[in-house]
Protein backbone atom coordinates (compact mmCIF):
# COMPACT_ATOMS: atom_id res chain seq x y z
CA UNK A 1 0.00 0.00 0.00
CA UNK A 2 1.28 3.45 -0.96
CA UNK A 3 0.35 6.86 0.45
CA UNK A 4 1.07 9.73 -1.96
CA UNK A 5 0.77 13.40 -0.99
CA UNK A 6 0.70 16.13 -3.62
CA UNK A 7 -0.66 19.67 -3.64
CA UNK A 8 -1.80 19.51 -7.28
CA UNK A 9 -3.54 16.50 -8.76
CA UNK A 10 -6.11 15.23 -11.25
CA UNK A 11 -8.26 16.76 -12.74
CA UNK A 12 -5.97 19.81 -12.76
CA UNK A 13 -4.10 20.45 -16.00
CA UNK A 14 -0.76 21.58 -14.59
CA UNK A 15 2.63 19.96 -15.12
CA UNK A 16 2.85 18.85 -11.49
CA UNK A 17 -0.67 17.41 -11.53
CA UNK A 18 -0.05 15.53 -14.78
CA UNK A 19 3.29 14.13 -13.60
CA UNK A 20 1.92 12.96 -10.26
CA UNK A 21 -1.21 11.47 -11.77
CA UNK A 22 0.87 9.55 -14.30
CA UNK A 23 3.15 8.07 -11.65
CA UNK A 24 0.34 7.14 -9.26
CA UNK A 25 -1.69 5.62 -12.10
CA UNK A 26 1.32 3.56 -13.14
CA UNK A 27 1.81 2.32 -9.59
CA UNK A 28 -1.87 1.41 -9.30
CA UNK A 29 -1.77 -0.32 -12.68
CA UNK A 30 1.19 -2.36 -11.45
CA UNK A 31 -1.02 -3.78 -8.68
CA UNK A 32 -0.32 -1.45 -5.77
CA UNK A 33 -3.14 0.14 -3.83
CA UNK A 34 -2.41 3.89 -3.96
CA UNK A 35 -4.06 6.54 -1.79
CA UNK A 36 -3.35 10.09 -2.93
CA UNK A 37 -3.77 12.97 -0.48
CA UNK A 38 -4.45 16.29 -2.19
CA UNK A 39 -6.47 19.48 -1.96
CA UNK A 40 -10.14 19.77 -2.82
CA UNK A 41 -9.61 23.26 -4.28
CA UNK A 42 -7.15 25.10 -6.51
CA UNK A 43 -6.85 28.88 -6.94
CA UNK A 44 -9.92 29.27 -4.72
CA UNK A 45 -12.03 27.07 -7.00
CA UNK A 46 -13.44 23.66 -6.01
CA UNK A 47 -12.22 20.53 -7.79
CA UNK A 48 -14.77 17.91 -8.77
CA UNK A 49 -13.77 14.25 -8.55
CA UNK A 50 -16.15 11.33 -8.88
CA UNK A 51 -16.04 7.59 -8.31
CA UNK A 52 -16.92 4.91 -5.83
CA UNK A 53 -16.18 5.85 -2.24
CA UNK A 54 -15.18 4.01 0.89
CA UNK A 55 -13.96 5.00 4.34
CA UNK A 56 -10.29 4.88 5.25
CA UNK A 57 -9.05 5.04 8.84
CA UNK A 58 -5.74 6.40 10.09
CA UNK A 59 -5.33 6.58 13.85
CA UNK A 60 -8.50 8.16 15.17
CA UNK A 61 -9.27 9.89 11.86
CA UNK A 62 -11.63 8.59 9.20
CA UNK A 63 -11.71 9.97 5.66
CA UNK A 64 -13.68 9.20 2.52
CA UNK A 65 -11.61 7.83 -0.38
CA UNK A 66 -12.74 8.41 -3.98
CA UNK A 67 -11.75 5.69 -6.45
CA UNK A 68 -10.78 7.51 -9.67
CA UNK A 69 -9.23 4.41 -11.28
CA UNK A 70 -8.71 0.77 -10.25
CA UNK A 71 -6.46 0.69 -7.15
CA UNK A 72 -6.15 4.51 -7.23
CA UNK A 73 -7.96 6.57 -4.58
CA UNK A 74 -8.06 10.27 -3.70
CA UNK A 75 -8.25 11.57 -0.13
CA UNK A 76 -9.28 15.23 -0.19
CA UNK A 77 -8.24 17.73 2.46
CA UNK A 78 -9.58 21.29 2.67
CA UNK A 79 -6.30 23.21 2.94
CA UNK A 80 -5.97 26.61 1.32
CA UNK A 81 -4.02 29.89 1.58
CA UNK A 82 -5.27 32.01 4.45
CA UNK A 83 -6.00 35.69 4.77
CA UNK A 84 -3.12 37.67 3.23
CA UNK A 85 -2.69 39.53 6.51
CA UNK A 86 -2.42 36.46 8.77
CA UNK A 87 0.03 34.75 6.42
CA UNK A 88 -0.79 31.12 7.16
CA UNK A 89 -2.27 28.08 5.49
CA UNK A 90 -5.76 27.42 6.76
CA UNK A 91 -8.10 24.48 6.91
CA UNK A 92 -7.43 20.85 7.80
CA UNK A 93 -3.70 21.19 8.42
CA UNK A 94 -3.73 19.32 11.72
CA UNK A 95 -5.96 16.60 10.29
CA UNK A 96 -3.52 16.17 7.39
CA UNK A 97 -0.57 15.83 9.76
CA UNK A 98 -2.36 13.34 11.99
CA UNK A 99 -3.52 11.26 9.03
CA UNK A 100 -0.08 11.01 7.42
CA UNK A 101 1.61 10.30 10.74
CA UNK A 102 -0.65 7.39 11.65
CA UNK A 103 -1.30 5.83 8.23
CA UNK A 104 0.27 2.37 8.11
CA UNK A 105 1.61 1.66 4.61
CA UNK A 106 4.59 0.18 2.80
CA UNK A 107 5.65 3.44 1.19
CA UNK A 108 4.90 7.11 1.85
CA UNK A 109 5.72 9.50 -1.03
CA UNK A 110 5.78 13.26 -0.55
CA UNK A 111 5.64 15.16 -3.82
CA UNK A 112 7.50 18.46 -4.29
CA UNK A 113 8.74 21.11 -1.90
CA UNK A 114 7.34 24.65 -1.52
CA UNK A 115 3.98 23.03 -0.82
CA UNK A 116 1.86 22.39 2.27
CA UNK A 117 2.10 18.65 1.62
CA UNK A 118 5.84 18.70 2.34
CA UNK A 119 6.11 21.68 4.72
CA UNK A 120 3.79 20.13 7.27
CA UNK A 121 5.32 16.66 7.24
CA UNK A 122 9.05 17.41 7.55
CA UNK A 123 9.08 17.46 11.36
CA UNK A 124 6.96 14.31 11.53
CA UNK A 125 9.15 12.05 9.38
CA UNK A 126 10.75 10.05 12.24
CA UNK A 127 7.32 9.22 13.64
CA UNK A 128 5.50 8.14 10.46
CA UNK A 129 4.00 4.65 10.49
CA UNK A 130 5.07 4.10 6.86
CA UNK A 131 7.78 1.46 6.39
CA UNK A 132 9.60 3.61 3.82
CA UNK A 133 9.49 7.34 3.19
CA UNK A 134 10.62 9.11 0.01
CA UNK A 135 10.51 12.64 -1.33
CA UNK A 136 9.85 13.22 -5.03
CA UNK A 137 11.16 16.61 -6.14
CA UNK A 138 9.80 18.42 -9.21
CA UNK A 139 12.30 21.26 -9.52
CA UNK A 140 13.66 23.66 -6.95
CA UNK A 141 14.12 26.92 -8.82
CA UNK A 142 12.52 29.09 -6.14
CA UNK A 143 14.52 27.39 -3.39
CA UNK A 144 17.78 28.35 -5.10
CA UNK A 145 16.81 31.71 -6.60
CA UNK A 146 13.90 32.93 -4.50
CA UNK A 147 14.20 36.01 -2.30
CA UNK A 148 11.38 37.95 -0.63
CA UNK A 149 11.44 40.29 -3.65
CA UNK A 150 11.64 37.68 -6.40
CA UNK A 151 9.39 34.98 -4.91
CA UNK A 152 6.29 36.69 -6.18
CA UNK A 153 7.55 36.16 -9.71
CA UNK A 154 8.84 32.65 -9.11
CA UNK A 155 5.95 30.74 -7.59
CA UNK A 156 2.44 29.90 -8.70
CA UNK A 157 -0.63 31.87 -7.68
CA UNK A 158 -1.26 29.71 -4.65
CA UNK A 159 2.22 30.18 -3.23
CA UNK A 160 2.08 33.90 -3.89
CA UNK A 161 -0.78 34.06 -1.44
CA UNK A 162 1.14 32.01 1.10
CA UNK A 163 2.43 34.39 3.72
CA UNK A 164 4.74 33.59 6.57
CA UNK A 165 3.63 31.99 9.81
CA UNK A 166 4.99 33.65 12.99
CA UNK A 167 7.82 31.08 13.12
CA UNK A 168 8.84 31.78 9.54
CA UNK A 169 8.47 35.53 9.97
CA UNK A 170 11.01 35.50 12.80
CA UNK A 171 13.47 33.75 10.52
CA UNK A 172 13.19 36.51 7.93
CA UNK A 173 11.50 34.78 4.99
CA UNK A 174 10.05 31.53 3.77
CA UNK A 175 12.92 30.39 1.55
CA UNK A 176 15.66 30.69 4.24
CA UNK A 177 13.35 28.87 6.65
CA UNK A 178 12.77 26.09 4.14
CA UNK A 179 16.46 25.72 3.33
CA UNK A 180 17.25 25.33 7.01
CA UNK A 181 14.40 22.88 7.54
CA UNK A 182 15.38 20.71 4.56
CA UNK A 183 19.01 20.52 5.69
CA UNK A 184 17.84 19.24 9.06
CA UNK A 185 15.16 16.78 7.92
CA UNK A 186 16.08 15.31 4.50
CA UNK A 187 18.12 12.61 6.25
CA UNK A 188 14.84 11.23 7.60
CA UNK A 189 13.71 10.26 4.11
CA UNK A 190 14.89 6.82 2.95
CA UNK A 191 15.45 8.34 -0.48
CA UNK A 192 15.15 11.73 -2.19
CA UNK A 193 14.35 11.58 -5.90
CA UNK A 194 15.37 14.40 -8.22
CA UNK A 195 14.09 14.73 -11.78
CA UNK A 196 17.66 14.65 -13.10
CA UNK A 197 21.22 15.35 -11.99
CA UNK A 198 21.14 18.95 -13.16
CA UNK A 199 17.98 19.69 -11.22
CA UNK A 200 18.17 23.12 -9.60
CA UNK A 201 19.09 22.02 -6.06
CA UNK A 202 20.66 18.62 -6.72
CA UNK A 203 24.20 19.60 -5.72
CA UNK A 204 22.98 21.85 -2.90
CA UNK A 205 20.73 19.30 -1.17
CA UNK A 206 22.53 16.04 -1.95
CA UNK A 207 24.93 16.24 1.06
CA UNK A 208 21.94 16.30 3.44
CA UNK A 209 20.22 13.21 2.00
CA UNK A 210 20.64 9.61 3.10
CA UNK A 211 20.12 8.38 -0.46
CA UNK A 212 19.68 10.21 -3.78
CA UNK A 213 18.25 8.79 -7.02
CA UNK A 214 16.72 10.10 -10.24
CA UNK A 215 13.00 9.75 -11.00
CA UNK A 216 12.14 11.51 -14.27
CA UNK A 217 8.74 12.41 -15.60
CA UNK A 218 7.30 9.97 -18.11
CA UNK A 219 4.60 8.72 -20.44
CA UNK A 220 2.88 5.38 -20.86
CA UNK A 221 4.36 2.94 -23.32
CA UNK A 222 0.96 2.20 -24.87
CA UNK A 223 0.44 5.91 -25.65
CA UNK A 224 3.62 6.39 -27.69
CA UNK A 225 2.71 7.10 -31.33
CA UNK A 226 4.82 6.59 -34.48
CA UNK A 227 7.01 9.54 -35.45
CA UNK A 228 5.37 12.23 -37.56
CA UNK A 229 6.30 12.57 -41.20
CA UNK A 230 6.33 15.72 -43.30
CA UNK A 231 5.50 15.16 -46.97
CA UNK A 232 6.30 18.65 -48.27
CA UNK A 233 7.80 21.93 -47.08
CA UNK A 234 5.46 24.13 -45.05
CA UNK A 235 7.22 27.50 -45.06
CA UNK A 236 6.37 30.42 -47.29
CA UNK A 237 9.13 32.15 -49.24
CA UNK A 238 7.01 35.28 -49.58
CA UNK A 239 6.20 37.27 -46.46
CA UNK A 240 3.78 40.07 -47.26
CA UNK A 241 3.28 42.59 -44.42
CA UNK A 242 0.01 43.68 -45.98
CA UNK A 243 -1.53 40.21 -46.00
CA UNK A 244 -4.48 39.48 -43.77
CA UNK A 245 -5.96 36.23 -42.53
CA UNK A 246 -9.51 35.72 -41.34
CA UNK A 247 -9.94 35.78 -37.54
CA UNK A 248 -6.24 36.33 -36.80
CA UNK A 249 -6.65 36.61 -33.05
CA UNK A 250 -9.29 35.51 -30.62
CA UNK A 251 -9.87 33.73 -27.38
CA UNK A 252 -12.17 30.95 -28.47
CA UNK A 253 -15.48 30.74 -26.63
CA UNK A 254 -16.19 27.28 -27.99
CA UNK A 255 -12.72 25.65 -27.85
CA UNK A 256 -13.99 22.14 -28.53
CA UNK A 257 -15.47 23.03 -31.95
CA UNK A 258 -12.41 25.11 -32.82
CA UNK A 259 -10.17 22.20 -31.86
CA UNK A 260 -12.11 19.92 -34.21
CA UNK A 261 -11.74 22.35 -37.12
CA UNK A 262 -7.98 22.76 -36.56
CA UNK A 263 -7.26 19.05 -36.69
CA UNK A 264 -7.67 18.91 -40.47
CA UNK A 265 -4.72 21.15 -41.35
CA UNK A 266 -1.09 21.77 -40.21
CA UNK A 267 -0.49 24.05 -37.22
CA UNK A 268 2.12 24.95 -34.61
CA UNK A 269 1.21 24.28 -30.98
CA UNK A 270 2.04 25.64 -27.54
CA UNK A 271 0.43 24.06 -24.47
CA UNK A 272 1.07 25.95 -21.23
CA UNK A 273 -1.05 27.75 -18.70
CA UNK A 274 -1.03 31.47 -19.32
CA UNK A 275 1.75 32.37 -16.87
CA UNK A 276 4.53 34.90 -17.59
CA UNK A 277 7.24 32.33 -16.84
CA UNK A 278 5.88 30.00 -19.55
CA UNK A 279 7.25 32.34 -22.23
CA UNK A 280 4.33 32.49 -24.68
CA UNK A 281 5.55 35.97 -25.70
CA UNK A 282 8.87 34.41 -26.80
CA UNK A 283 6.99 31.80 -28.86
CA UNK A 284 4.77 34.46 -30.45
CA UNK A 285 7.76 36.55 -31.50
CA UNK A 286 9.58 33.51 -32.90
CA UNK A 287 6.51 32.57 -34.92
CA UNK A 288 6.17 36.02 -36.47
CA UNK A 289 9.88 36.15 -37.33
CA UNK A 290 9.58 32.83 -39.17
CA UNK A 291 8.44 32.41 -42.75
CA UNK A 292 5.71 29.88 -42.02
CA UNK A 293 2.09 30.85 -42.60
CA UNK A 294 0.41 27.88 -40.92
CA UNK A 295 -1.55 28.81 -37.75
CA UNK A 296 -0.15 28.96 -34.23
CA UNK A 297 -2.37 27.58 -31.47
CA UNK A 298 -1.94 28.42 -27.78
CA UNK A 299 -3.74 26.26 -25.20
CA UNK A 300 -3.97 27.09 -21.49
CA UNK A 301 -6.27 26.07 -18.67
CA UNK A 302 -5.26 28.71 -16.11
CA UNK A 303 -4.21 32.36 -16.28
CA UNK A 304 -1.93 34.46 -14.11
CA UNK A 305 -2.61 38.20 -13.97
CA UNK A 306 -2.98 39.83 -17.39
CA UNK A 307 -0.84 37.34 -19.30
CA UNK A 308 -3.47 36.51 -21.91
CA UNK A 309 -4.46 40.10 -22.63
CA UNK A 310 -0.77 41.05 -22.83
CA UNK A 311 -0.27 38.32 -25.43
CA UNK A 312 -3.15 39.68 -27.50
CA UNK A 313 -1.65 43.16 -27.39
CA UNK A 314 1.73 41.76 -28.44
CA UNK A 315 0.07 39.94 -31.33
CA UNK A 316 -1.51 43.20 -32.51
CA UNK A 317 1.90 44.88 -32.47
CA UNK A 318 3.48 42.00 -34.37
CA UNK A 319 0.65 42.08 -36.93
CA UNK A 320 1.41 45.73 -37.54
CA UNK A 321 5.15 45.09 -37.90
CA UNK A 322 5.26 41.79 -39.77
CA UNK A 323 1.82 41.34 -41.28
CA UNK A 324 -1.14 39.44 -39.90
CA UNK A 325 -0.87 35.78 -39.02
CA UNK A 326 -3.42 33.28 -37.77
CA UNK A 327 -3.13 32.79 -34.01
CA UNK A 328 -5.62 31.10 -31.68
CA UNK A 329 -5.67 31.50 -27.88
CA UNK A 330 -7.67 28.56 -26.51
CA UNK A 331 -8.84 28.37 -22.91
CA UNK A 332 -10.43 25.58 -20.88
CA UNK A 333 -9.94 22.82 -23.44
CA UNK A 334 -10.67 19.48 -21.79
CA UNK A 335 -7.89 16.93 -21.47
CA UNK A 336 -9.13 14.89 -24.40
CA UNK A 337 -9.10 17.97 -26.61
CA UNK A 338 -5.55 18.87 -25.54
CA UNK A 339 -4.33 15.38 -26.41
CA UNK A 340 -6.00 15.58 -29.82
CA UNK A 341 -4.23 18.88 -30.47
CA UNK A 342 -0.92 17.27 -29.52
CA UNK A 343 -1.61 14.27 -31.74
CA UNK A 344 -2.34 16.34 -34.83
CA UNK A 345 0.19 19.16 -34.39
CA UNK A 346 3.00 19.64 -36.88
CA UNK A 347 5.52 21.29 -34.55
CA UNK A 348 5.50 22.01 -30.81
CA UNK A 349 6.95 25.27 -29.45
CA UNK A 350 7.86 25.92 -25.80
CA UNK A 351 9.77 28.76 -24.14
CA UNK A 352 9.56 28.26 -20.38
CA UNK A 353 11.97 30.18 -18.13
CA UNK A 354 12.11 28.02 -15.01
CA UNK A 355 10.81 24.45 -15.44
CA UNK A 356 13.00 21.53 -14.44
CA UNK A 357 11.48 18.86 -16.72
CA UNK A 358 8.57 20.12 -18.86
CA UNK A 359 5.83 17.51 -19.11
CA UNK A 360 4.60 19.09 -22.35
CA UNK A 361 7.89 18.27 -24.07
CA UNK A 362 7.47 14.59 -23.19
CA UNK A 363 3.88 14.72 -24.40
CA UNK A 364 4.90 16.18 -27.75
CA UNK A 365 7.49 13.41 -28.10
CA UNK A 366 4.86 10.85 -27.11
CA UNK A 367 2.83 11.87 -30.15
CA UNK A 368 5.85 11.86 -32.46
CA UNK A 369 5.82 15.65 -32.86
CA UNK A 370 9.18 17.48 -33.06
CA UNK A 371 9.64 20.39 -30.66
CA UNK A 372 11.65 23.59 -30.26
CA UNK A 373 12.34 24.76 -26.72
CA UNK A 374 14.39 27.18 -24.68
CA UNK A 375 17.36 25.79 -22.74
CA UNK A 376 15.36 24.97 -19.62
CA UNK A 377 15.69 22.03 -17.26
CA UNK A 378 16.91 18.86 -18.95
CA UNK A 379 15.46 19.53 -22.42
CA UNK A 380 18.94 19.67 -23.96
CA UNK A 381 19.40 16.04 -22.83
CA UNK A 382 16.37 15.05 -24.89
CA UNK A 383 17.64 16.70 -28.08
CA UNK A 384 20.29 19.43 -27.92
CA UNK A 385 19.82 20.50 -31.56
CA UNK A 386 16.26 21.62 -30.82
CA UNK A 387 17.27 24.14 -28.13
CA UNK A 388 16.75 27.83 -28.96
CA UNK A 389 18.00 30.86 -27.05
CA UNK A 390 16.30 33.76 -28.85
CA UNK A 391 13.05 34.28 -30.78
CA UNK A 392 15.14 34.76 -33.92
CA UNK A 393 16.77 31.37 -33.40
CA UNK A 394 13.37 29.80 -32.87
CA UNK A 395 12.21 31.37 -36.14
CA UNK A 396 15.21 30.02 -38.03
CA UNK A 397 14.72 26.51 -36.66
CA UNK A 398 11.00 26.62 -37.45
CA UNK A 399 11.92 27.40 -41.04
CA UNK A 400 14.61 24.72 -41.12
CA UNK A 401 12.31 21.98 -39.85
CA UNK A 402 9.25 22.92 -41.88
CA UNK A 403 11.27 23.71 -44.99
CA UNK A 404 13.15 20.40 -45.13
CA UNK A 405 10.98 17.26 -44.88
CA UNK A 406 14.04 14.99 -44.67
CA UNK A 407 15.41 16.92 -41.68
CA UNK A 408 11.97 17.03 -40.05
CA UNK A 409 11.42 13.28 -40.47
CA UNK A 410 14.89 12.37 -39.17
CA UNK A 411 14.33 14.56 -36.10
CA UNK A 412 10.95 12.94 -35.42
CA UNK A 413 12.51 9.47 -35.62
CA UNK A 414 15.30 10.45 -33.21
CA UNK A 415 12.80 11.77 -30.67
CA UNK A 416 10.73 8.60 -31.05
CA UNK A 417 13.76 6.56 -29.97
CA UNK A 418 14.47 8.85 -27.03
CA UNK A 419 10.95 8.74 -25.60
CA UNK A 420 11.23 4.96 -25.18
CA UNK A 421 13.57 5.65 -22.25
CA UNK A 422 10.92 7.68 -20.40
CA UNK A 423 8.06 5.25 -19.92
CA UNK A 424 6.35 4.83 -16.56
CA UNK A 425 6.78 1.08 -16.91
CA UNK A 426 10.54 1.67 -16.55
CA UNK A 427 10.36 4.60 -14.15
CA UNK A 428 8.39 2.89 -11.38
CA UNK A 429 11.08 0.22 -11.11
CA UNK A 430 13.28 2.89 -9.50
CA UNK A 431 10.71 3.29 -6.73
CA UNK A 432 10.56 -0.45 -6.18
CA UNK A 433 14.32 -0.44 -5.51
CA UNK A 434 13.64 1.60 -2.39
Amino acid sequence: MILYATEQYYPLQTGLASADYGLTYALAKAGHKVYCITSNTYANKPLNRSGKTHKVKSGSLERMAIEIAPNLFVLEFAIYPGNPHCQMWQGEVQAYQDFVKNFACDLSITSAILTWTSDYVLDLLPTLQAKRKVLRLHGEWALMHGTPKSLKFALKDWIKRLCYSPERYKMGSYVPWLRSKLKATLKDYDCVFFLHKRSHAHDYLKPYCKCVKMLPNGVFEKDICPPKTLEAALKSTIHNPQSTIHNPQSTIHNPQSTTASLLNSPYLLNVSNYYKEKGQDFVLQGYYLSQTQIPLVFVGALEQGTTLSDLKQLKAQLDHTHGSKEVYFLCQVDRGGVLELFKNATLFLHASHEECFPMVILESMQFGVPFLCTDVGNVRDLCAQLIVRTPQEMAEKIDTLLGDPDHYNATAKELHQTIQEYTYERIIERLFEV
